[in-house]
């Protein structure tokens, strides 16, 4: 009746404004808006709430100018300011207990933190991929490996008919086939007169009429087969090459000319490895029956040599033996007749000096010959190497071509081209300075990381003590931060040295050059040692610039987290993990009992199954669809047959289904919590930047600031209560114990802290922010803990009655599990019975009757109960099931 006295007294105008406000503020007490919706929407609250506190102000205003004014409406002010504070009241959160507090302040430093780490993890990864990119230069350097394996596959031929060589390096079957192939094709392909410059087939015909001895004279195999002997020296003898000024200081083709592009760096090198010749192990364990038939020592050669060979085989060059050097300045008639000293080990050299040096060292032939051959049982791998230098991309190469001797008796061979850049930062100066900036943007931010992560440590230190490294600091996230860094070093060591050995090769050659020592066999034993050590680190520098990224995707990771509609693979894969985990055990033992059993059926007929880590990469290329029947059917069609299909049926069709199975309800659950309304990425990044201007403008206090408090108020009342116990001798504060104590008492604290509590504890935190906080915690607690449905609270209350039960007939069943008194009656009388009845006689087994539990009497119950066994509770439902069955003798529980 005031209200409706009041709004007559006022003004049309005033009563739309009084009525709209209690309406609205009626309304939001009826429906009453959950904090779910409150928090989807803070800034329209915030706005409400200024805009109420700003009515306010208003009406005292106007309050105190009518009251000076005399007006006499002034008698309904009170009542109109006491229904807008009441409005006000009821738009105020409910208390929430300070623990979720604390723990939504938490979260929202940590996602604040990792949300801001997003921008400095994705330039981190830019810089990263341009340098990276930039560095290798993949680009040009597949060009020229594949140019120059190209030439050695299709030009170094053997075993010619006229001008065509039908055999290349993939006929090499045999040690003859090695020197006919190193004698007619490769080294007349290298150091021979620059077949690139060379005239068309047939071009002596074609100008002049060739003899009848002499069909087809101008081509290039008959210019090098000329006369019978080998003839490639560029001196006009029959190899005709034009020749022609490239500039007026330059004719082309130069010594060396190698595809026109490229440089021969001294000469061709010949060297191999050896094995160890010893007794062979079979034979001494058949006690010597077959040594004098065999007659022969073994040479046992590395497992891996009786399969395919892979790169890194042929690119090691461990322990180098019989090094031979074929140099330009040699004649070709001096390369042909060293390629037949090193194949008859110096036979025939009677007259003149064998060009062999390896095989003059070797011991001579019980027979008394000169030397041995260069190939011999002993050796297991040779490799035909030489440098070239192409200035059109900046790049060293060298080109191996390798021969691993099985003791089969099988030749593998190989092509293997390593190239490396002169310098490593790039040819032209836009590169170089590109790669040189995101190099400097790389490291700078990861000493960014590195200041902040020790920062953080010392922080935690001198806060909590080294215990709180362990309860504090050691997080998932933080360690990830921590590897991002450290991950780091191997690249930059393997960076700085790969440089060092670059320039080192670059002086070298330069020496080399400027003395006069480009074809001194030790100068280039040398430049060749360095060479392969260098391409080491250039192999190294690759693998690490594979495996870094793995670890930025993990720091991308962390900024993910941060973000819900982001951190959702993450999730799923923590939310799925541990039936992941229980599957890959199950999924493990199946696909190793097919690799067994791959290797059993096919390992003797197919080189992929002939051993287990070959036979586990061909099951998991099997799973994933990537299997040849051609292949495995050649072991016959029924076995392969039953291996294919129940492979098929069990582990591709079930086991990956069932996979994926578990991985979308992990997804699906995920997803269902997180809800279709929440937070976006640029949502996010608004109410991050708001809170930084609100922050600036002093209008809003720091989430850290807000913790800081509580920790401190909780450290305050620690002291107050228990301040001995903190103090050291000195008479200090133990300061990391109490700040771990404190830590833990207000993170687990659960009194429950109105809006008024929180405004006394923090006085400096606007009020605005203080609702926006409650909501919040309210909020991410329903999100974490939401409420069941009514039949999920019916099932927990039966459930927990059902268990409330068992734990009462349990009890009587362990104190009252005593023999039947029946039973002991009726074991009495037969044993007197019977020793009455005849003494001398055996006393029959009686066998017991079935054992009963017994009720206790009502004065047993009182006893136990007085004595502490029984508790209220299971003394009451004890009495009642002993009052139910008067009259009966046992109880079944």
């Amino acid at each position: 009746s005031s209200l409706a006295t009041c709004e007559t007294a006022m003004p049309s105008h005033e009563q739309h404004h009084t009525k709209a406000g209690v309406g609205r503020a009626g309304a939001r007490s009826v429906e009453g808006r959950s904090p779910g919706e409150v928090q989807r929407d803070p800034s329209r609250n915030a706005v409400r709430r200024q805009s109420s506190n700003a009515d306010s102000g208003t009406i005292e205003r106007k309050s105190s100018s009518l009251l000076r004014r005399g007006d006499t409406r002034s008698d309904c002010l009170p009542k109109r300011l006491a229904n807008r504070k009441r409005a006000q009241e009821r738009l105020r959160p409910d208390p929430v207990e300070q623990w979720a507090l604390m723990e939504f302040v938490q979260d929202e430093i940590s996602q604040a933190e990792a949300c801001l780490s997003l921008p400095l993890a994705l330039l981190l990864f830019v810089s990263y991929a341009i340098m990276a990119l930039l560095r290798l230069n993949h680009e040009d350097a597949y060009g020229l490996e594949q140019g120059l394996e190209h030439d050695i596959a299709s030009n170094a031929n053997f075993a010619f008919s006229h001008a065509m060589g039908h055999k290349g390096i993939d006929d090499v079957n045999s040690v003859a086939d090695f020197y006919s192939w190193s004698r007619l094709g490769l080294v007349p392909l290298v150091l021979g007169p620059a077949r690139s410059y060379g005239l068309s087939e047939d071009f002596l015909s074609a100008t002049h009429p060739a003899p009848d001895s002499c069909v087809g004279e101008g081509t290039w195999a008959s210019y090098a087969r000329a006369g019978g002997t080998l003839n490639t020296r560029g001196d006009g003898s029959g190899d005709h090459v034009m020749r022609y000024p490239q500039s007026p200081e330059v004719a082309v083709p130069v010594e060396g000319d190698f595809l026109r592009y490229n440089r021969l760096i001294g000469g061709v090198q010949f060297v191999q490895t050896v094995a160890e010749s010893k007794e062979c192990a079979v034979l001494q364990s058949l006690q010597g029956r077959f040594g004098r038939w065999w007659s022969k020592r073994c040479t046992p050669t590395p497992s891996h040599y009786n399969l395919p060979p892979e790169d890194w085989a042929a690119e090691s060059v461990e322990h180098l033996h019989r090094v031979e050097w074929f140099l330009p300045v040699n004649t070709s008639a001096e390369w042909q007749q060293k390629l037949v000293d090193m194949e008859t080990g110096c036979q025939g050299t009677e007259n003149r000096s064998c060009l062999c040096k390896t095989c003059q060292a070797a011991a001579p032939f019980p027979s008394g010959m000169l030397g041995s051959p260069w190939i011999d049982e002993t050796s297991q791998k040779i490799s035909v190497r030489f440098l070239i230098f192409n200035p059109e991309f900046g790049q060293y190469a060298l080109v191996s071509s390798v021969f691993f001797f099985a003791r089969s008796g099988h030749i593998w061979k190989m092509i293997v081209v390593q190239s490396f850049q002169m310098n490593p930062y790039g040819a032209d100066t836009l590169t170089q300075a590109v790669l040189v900036a995101a190099f400097a943007v790389w490291c700078l931010i990861l000493l960014r990381n590195f200041v902040a992560e020790t920062r953080e440590v010392i922080s935690v230190l001198r806060r909590y003590g080294f215990d709180g490294i362990w309860s504090q600091y050691l997080e998932f996230w933080n360690v990830v931060d921590w590897i991002s860094v450290l991950g780091s070093i191997p690249v930059l060591t393997v960076w700085f040295t790969f440089d060092a050995s670059v320039y080192d090769i670059n002086d070298t050659v330069h020496r080399m050059i400027d003395q006069g020592l480009m074809y001194d066999e030790t100068a280039l034993t040398d430049l060749f040692s360095m060479v392969d050590k260098t391409n080491f680190q250039a192999k190294l520098q690759r693998y690490l610039f594979c495996a870094y990224p793995l670890i930025v995707m993990l720091r991308l990771f962390k900024s993910f987290h941060a973000q819900p509609r982001l951190a959702l693979v993450t999730r799923t894969l923590v939310e799925c993990a541990v039936d992941i985990g229980h599957f890959g055990l199950i999924f493990c033992v199946i696909a190793i009992t097919y690799t067994v059993g791959g290797i059993c059926l096919f390992g003797q007929d197919l080189f992929y199954y002939a051993n287990f880590p070959r036979a586990l990469h061909s099951t998991f290329r099997m799973i994933l669809g990537d299997s040849s029947w051609d292949d495995l059917s050649l072991v016959g069609e029924v076995p392969a047959g039953a291996y294919y299909w129940t492979f098929n049926i069990l582990v591709v069709t079930v086991m990956l289904n069932m996979l994926l199975a578990i991985i979308m309800d992990a997804y699906s659950t995920v997803k269902e919590s997180i809800g279709d309304n929440a937070e976006t990425l640029v949502s996010q990044g608004q109410e991050i930047y708001r809170r930084f201007i609100a922050i600036r403008a002093n209008t809003m206090v720091a989430m850290s600031d807000i913790q800081e408090a509580f920790l401190q108020a909780s450290a305050d009342e620690l002291l107050r209560e228990k301040g001995d116990f903190y103090r050291k001798q000195d008479g200090a504060d133990d300061l990391p114990l109490l700040r771990e104590h404190a830590r833990v008492s207000a993170m687990g604290a659960t009194d429950l802290l109105s809006f008024d509590d929180l405004t006394k504890k923090l006085p400096s935190v606007p009020p605005s922010q203080l609702e926006e906080l409650m909501l919040g915690a309210k909020a991410a607690y329903e999100r974490a803990h939401p409420n069941p449905s009514p039949e999920d609270q019916a099932l927990e209350t039966l459930m927990a009655g059902v268990e409330g039960l068992r734990h009462v007939m349990q009890s009587i069943y362990h104190h009252f599990h005593i023999e039947g008194y029946a039973h002991k009656q009726h074991q009495s009388f037969v044993h007197s019975e019977h020793k009455a009845a005849n003494a001398d006689e055996e006393q029959e087994e009686v066998p017991p009757p079935p054992q009963k539990d017994v009720a206790p009497s009502l004065p047993e119950l009182a006893t136990m109960f007085r004595d502490g066994l029984l508790t209220r509770q299971e003394f009451d439902g004890c009495k009642q099931i002993v009052l139910s069955h008067l009259g009966i003798v046992t109880v079944n529980v």
